[in-house]
């Protein structure tokens, strides 16, 4: 806990610091980097069994249905979740990550164009994608597009259990997770030369990432319809169709898959593998979660759907 404040504190005020500046600072990024070895580390504890640190990982980890409240869990782990109620925030302020992420994104990007000298409109977009000379501008072009669709389904599309909620300092890191996210879209790469030689694999980096986003929109679609089934908003119907059918969690998959893009377009630099890796283990981490939960709560779940990658984990 006292890693994480460090590191929040000095994170935020180094942006503090270099909010006036048009590129990502060594000072933050190495900050940015440190925030993601944390994360990792946390979502590795939470994978194994060390004595209350694991817990506590798993624990800070669990939101939504896997979090519990009166409808799902004993009289004794209510008392213990009343004790620290303190502790837990709606789970409908998982949007504000997305409030976030958008401006957050948004406002680095434009100051990013403006340093380059580029007008800001969609012929400068095009070009980072079929020019493949602007890694930087195209990840964060990418982003952009996914951490706003993400908005509109929180605030359109999803459909949240009544007192449902979070861990609060899951909610912290939540917020801090998407600056530092924009921030890991860095390139190390200005040699013109370079990523001249690089539209094919922006194309299909590119592609590869919009299919990501459509089969996660189609996946939360299909919870949306599985939640509208059940007649109360704290009931769940358990989903056969789609990669349903082979993982608990394909939404958590797709979302590797995009970052994984991501991570094509900067040519796996330190910053996007680091917050791939950190994506991967704490969604993995949560997957699991929900494949516990599902198959204490749902009777009949099948018992060879895996977690959040198909025949794997």
């Amino acid at each position: 806990i006292s890693l994480a404040y460090v590191v929040t504190t000095e994170i935020y005020v180094a942006i503090r610091r270099r909010m006036v500046t048009m590129s990502t600072s060594e000072e933050t990024l190495n900050l940015v980097h440190y925030f993601w070895l944390a994360f990792i580390l946390a979502s590795g504890l939470g994978q194994i069994n060390v004595p209350f640190l694991s817990k506590f990982v798993r624990d800070t980890a669990k939101r939504g249905k896997t979090r519990g409240n009166k409808d799902f869990d004993d009289e004794k782990s209510t008392r213990k979740r009343m004790a620290s109620a303190f502790l837990n925030v709606p789970h409908a302020w998982f949007t504000h990550f997305y409030i976030v992420g958008t401006i957050w994104n948004a406002h680095i990007m434009l100051k990013y164009i403006h340093s380059k000298g580029n007008i800001i409109d969609i012929n400068t977009f095009a070009k980072a994608a079929l020019e493949g000379k602007d890694p930087e501008l195209l990840a964060r072009v990418l982003f952009q597009f996914h951490v706003t669709r993400r908005l509109m389904e929180s605030v359109f599309i999803k459909v949240n259990r009544t007192k449902s909620e979070m861990h609060a300092i899951g909610y912290v890191l939540g917020l801090l997770y998407y600056v530092c996210a924009s921030l890991s879209l860095n390139s190390n790469s200005r040699n013109g030369k370079e990523t001249e030689e690089r539209k094919a694999e922006f194309l299909v980096a590119s592609l590869l990432f919009f299919y990501a986003n459509w089969k996660q929109y189609e996946c939360h679609a299909l919870l949306r319809n599985a939640r509208l089934r059940t007649d109360r908003k704290d009931q769940y119907a358990q989903i056969d169709s789609g990669l349903f059918s082979l993982v608990a969690c394909p939404h958590y998959f797709f979302e590797c898959v995009l970052y994984f893009s991501l991570c094509i377009i900067q040519r796996c630099s330190l910053s996007s593998v680091l917050m791939f890796v950190a994506v991967v283990g704490n969604l993995s981490l949560e997957a699991k979660n929900h494949l516990m939960w599902y198959r204490r709560k749902m009777k009949g779940f099948p018992r060879h759907r895996k977690a959040m990658v198909p025949y794997l984990y």
